[in-house]
């Protein structure tokens, strides 16, 4: 039963009971179930105003999940894109010969084996190392120093990600990549 049919009721009661509305008591008990019709009325009203609300309220909140999936694509692709654009902080370090730590080496563009047995043997000699590092840090600041090469008939496969990579390929000798997830600068 809601409020407005409550008051209904108490009105048709007070009418039912014969009761006379000229003494003070039936003045009073007439203008509490008058007060109560008002008060009934204004509650219905505002609760269609209230399911109004909330209708709009549903709507609103549609529409916001849909921004907020959208929004969550858009801060997916820039993290990607920031991702691939950011210059690495520091270059990568390979650790051959490795057994007890200590034996890492700076790759760079066009080092040979020699190169990788100077760094990882001579390890005990501080100038030299802060030579070999000096002198490739400066080769991996020039545009090509972060690149590596892939010859002719090379085959990558089952790599989760290649970057800072040239590939040498022709025709007749062409090089493959195979299941990498995720190839930047390249």
């Amino acid at each position: 039963m809601t409020v407005t049919e409550k008051t209904a009721y108490l009105k048709g009661l007070l009418e039912g009971m014969n009761i006379d509305q000229t003494t003070n008591e039936g003045k009073l008990l007439a203008a509490i179930v008058d007060t109560l019709d008002e008060i009934a009325l204004s509650v219905a009203d505002l609760e269609g105003e209230v399911g109004a609300i909330n209708d709009e309220l549903d709507s609103v909140e549609e529409s916001l999940d849909s921004f907020d999936e959208e929004l969550s694509d858009i801060e997916e692709a820039l993290d990607a894109i920031d991702e691939m654009t950011a210059a690495p902080e520091e270059p990568a370090w390979l650790e051959p010969m490795n057994e007890n730590g200590g034996r890492r080496i700076m790759p760079f563009a066009g080092m040979t084996i020699g190169d990788a047995y100077l760094w990882a043997r001579y390890r005990g000699r501080k100038t030299l190392m802060q030579r070999l590092e000096q002198y490739t840090r400066t080769l991996l600041d020039s545009p090509e120093g972060r690149y590596g090469r892939l010859g002719d008939s090379c085959v990558v496969k089952n790599t989760k990600s290649l970057h800072n990579i040239i590939v040498r390929s022709s025709a007749d000798d062409p090089s493959r990549i195979d299941s990498c997830i995720a190839l930047r600068d390249g």
